[in-house]
């Protein structure tokens, strides 16, 4: 097996980096308290821009199309697409960001009517780009909500997710149906891990990248080696297809400067987690973790960077700032 022998060094330093993100998560908190209380005409003033940009993704992409349900014809809907530049951006900040944030945020404001529209409109945009990660993303939203209300919320994760890959399998085996295993066990749990070592061995026995595909790359002139994006490489070593095998964050590590990186990245996700926490002290924690349950899932298949700045995690930080500054000082969390 390719993946034997040094693996194990890979997974005990995935290990590591997650206790240091404890760490910094378990640390004292210095709490950052905004002087101002941002207002509601704020927040409907970011809710319409998020309208209008939502709309206009969809305008540019045709509106609705129903291979968008169709498991044969979604494939050939989502290779059509050809959005970069900016709109690539406001792609994934209207359905990554804004989406599950006005949702937690009016959920809590208890503007039910805003809530259904958000969920309305992110179904649209499913049925329009073809993406399952839009519905998938509002599934996972409402799964956090109901998780956290009853609380147990790590008890009832894994159930939940335990449960649904049975369930999969039994359908699987009942009716030959793939559709769930594929979305649920395979997709969801086995290929992100799958694609994480695979990076692992590959830059085990070439070049790093040295961040020679990335931001900072680009700042100091970093030559790249490979000349087309590496996860097109990845796919096209393993697989013997071009295909988009993205990454997360502690496999991006490995492939731009080794196990040292995947340490320094550790430190510095553990800041953001600390950061969230500091800006994030007032809201119910119920709101806090819906709003970032989909950008989760965007870390583990996105780096760092990418994550930070196209993903989205930035940004909901910003709006998570403000929605805690929105609440008045003499209401508990």
């Amino acid at each position: 097996m390719w993946l034997s022998g040094q693996s194990s060094i890979y997974y005990f330093t995935v290990v590591i980096g997650f206790i240091i993100i404890s760490m910094f998560i378990k640390m004292k908190k210095v709490y950052i308290i905004s002087k101002f209380q941002y207002s509601n005409n704020l927040f409907y003033l970011l809710y319409l821009f998020y309208f209008i940009i939502t709309v206009y993704l969809i305008f540019i992409r045709g509106g609705i199309d129903l291979r968008a349900v169709s498991l044969e014809e979604i494939y050939s809907l989502r290779s059509e697409q050809n959005i970069d530049g900016i709109n690539g951006y406001l792609l994934n900040w209207s359905a990554k960001v804004f989406c599950p944030f006005f949702i937690a945020f009016y959920l809590y404001k208890k503007k039910y009517s805003l809530v259904i529209l958000t969920v309305f409109l992110q179904l649209i945009m499913f049925l329009s780009y073809g993406y399952k990660a839009y519905l998938f993303s509002v599934i996972m939203l409402a799964f956090v909500l109901i998780g956290k209300r009853k609380n147990n919320f790590e008890k009832n994760f894994s159930l939940g997710v335990s449960f649904s890959i049975i369930t999969s399998y039994i359908v699987y085996v009942l009716f030959t149906s793939t559709t769930l295993i594929n979305t649920i066990a395979f997709r969801l749990i086995f290929v992100p891990v799958q694609i994480q070592y695979q990076y692992f061995d590959y830059f085990s026995k070439f070049e790093k990248m040295n961040f020679s595909q990335s931001i900072i790359g680009k700042l100091f002139n970093v030559e790249d080696d490979y000349h087309q994006p590496i996860s097109f490489v990845i796919s096209m070593y393993y697989q013997g297809v071009i295909s988009n095998s993205n990454t997360g964050i502690f496999s991006d590590a490995f492939a731009n400067g080794g196990f040292v990186l995947m340490i320094i990245y550790s430190m510095i996700v553990g800041c953001i987690f600390y950061v969230i926490d500091i800006v994030t002290f007032k809201i119910p924690v119920v709101y806090t973790v819906s709003a970032l349950s989909y950008l989760m899932f965007v870390l583990n298949d996105n780096s760092l960077l990418t994550s930070l700045l196209t993903g989205g995690l930035a940004l909901m930080i910003i709006l998570l700032f403000l929605f805690n500054s929105n609440i008045k000082n003499t209401e508990e969390n």
